[in-house]
């Protein structure tokens, strides 16, 4: 059994195209799989969501210690390599053995994280170093040795007057040399070429616009939560947990990073596929509905109405709403609707699947934010 773990930020789309990727890679079957593929999973994939894998695994590994009850609220905080993703979550029961829980608004998030506080170190790089870029472009191996000493200098950033010293390739510290110097701007003593030197303010500048971002997520639904739980890589950067535990210390009662943040999505992942029903609900961050044809109102677009087989005028391009944003849906809830064909000896019926941003839709076509997510045919005859 495969279980893939995406962001919660990710549409649906971008989640089809994860499963599909999964049936070409031999992992499970399906429409997308090479039929010659015997070692591919039978069971279906499972797409799980990140911030809700990390719910399950710390409530799973801190129930004694939380205690808790109906209605109580936690705040996870996903912060990974690319993007963060929260969800908002209540206690579903009093068993305190249940693992049992409400979404309480949709899951939100922006891109951002650790690759990006790297994206920022590689800029404060091309300040420093004139022909930094252009040498990297020439030089990809060497770039690729710089981005691994960066991660052994930055895990250490706390904040609190750190500094480090990142030594530079022979090669490079040449090209920077020679550089400077056809610029007219040639440093007086060759050592200087031979490593940047990062102080605690260039650290503020290639970690703040990323913990910045962090903060001002967690802090959009952080009143009334009970307990806040950041995970994902980037949560192991002390200076991040450092900042979160600053702000929000006495905002809430209890606030959770695991050890290894990274590996809790992992974990979570399996425990929330074994535990099918403990997301009891989700809030729907899109309306989701049907085209349909029906009897023409006032204010209908004049293209959109045909007449019918009966020789009844009718409006094409309906929008008909399953699924409400904004609106919760349980787990297991289903929503039953009867239509008719729309000729006589019709003997299939096309149906086309759209999502809206919009809470009221009216329309398939020519509203903004209307999208065709899928359509089938059932066969009637």
């Amino acid at each position: 059994q495969w279980c893939l773990t995406v962001p919660a930020i990710w549409d649906d789309k971008a989640k089809q195209t994860m499963k599909a990727c999964a049936e070409k890679a031999g992992m499970v079957k399906g429409p997308a799989s090479d039929l010659s593929a015997s070692a591919s999973s039978p069971f279906p994939l499972d797409i799980i969501l990140e911030p809700e894998a990390a719910s399950v695994y710390c409530q799973e590994k801190a129930k004694a210690s939380l205690n808790l009850r109906k209605g109580d609220k936690l705040l996870i905080a996903d912060v990974g390599g690319g993007t963060i993703d929260l969800v908002l979550h209540e206690k579903a029961d009093d068993d305190p053995e249940s693992l049992k829980v409400h979404e309480v608004v949709g899951s939100y998030g922006e891109l951002g994280g650790g690759t990006f506080v790297d994206s920022h170190f590689f800029s404060f790089l091309s300040e420093k170093i004139g022909c930094f870029k252009e040498f990297c472009r020439r030089n990809p191996a060497i770039a690729t040795g710089i981005y691994g000493l960066w991660q052994d200098i930055k895990t250490g950033f706390d904040g609190e007057g750190y500094s480090a010293v990142l030594p530079l390739p022979r090669k490079l510290s040449e090209a920077w040399e020679e550089y400077d110097n056809e610029c007219g701007s040639g440093g007086s003593d060759k050592e200087d070429y031979d490593e940047v030197r990062f102080e605690d303010y260039d650290f503020m500048k290639i970690f703040e616009p990323e913990v910045e971002k962090v903060l001002r997520l967690i802090e959009k639904q952080v009143q009334g939560v009970r307990v806040l739980m950041v995970v994902g890589g980037f949560a192991a950067s002390p200076y991040l947990r450092k900042r979160i535990r600053e702000k929000f210390r006495g905002m809430v009662d209890e606030i959770i990073v695991p050890e290894d943040p990274g590996s809790a999505i992992c974990d979570g992942a399996v425990r929330l596929h074994v535990a099918k029903d403990a997301v009891q609900s989700r809030i729907a961050k899109k309306t989701y509905g049907i085209s349909m044809c029906r009897s023409p109102v006032a204010g209908d677009p004049e293209d959109f109405l045909m007449l019918d087989d009966d020789g009844e005028l009718a409006c094409h391009n309906v929008f008909h709403v399953y699924v409400r944003e904004g609106s919760r849906v349980p787990m297991g809830h289903s929503v039953e609707n009867v239509f008719s064909p729309m000729e006589q000896g019709q003997r299939s019926v096309d149906i086309e699947l759209y999502s809206s941003v919009n809470r009221n839709p009216k329309f398939t076509r020519g509203e903004e934010g209307v999208v065709e997510e899928g359509r089938f045919e059932v066969d009637i005859s």
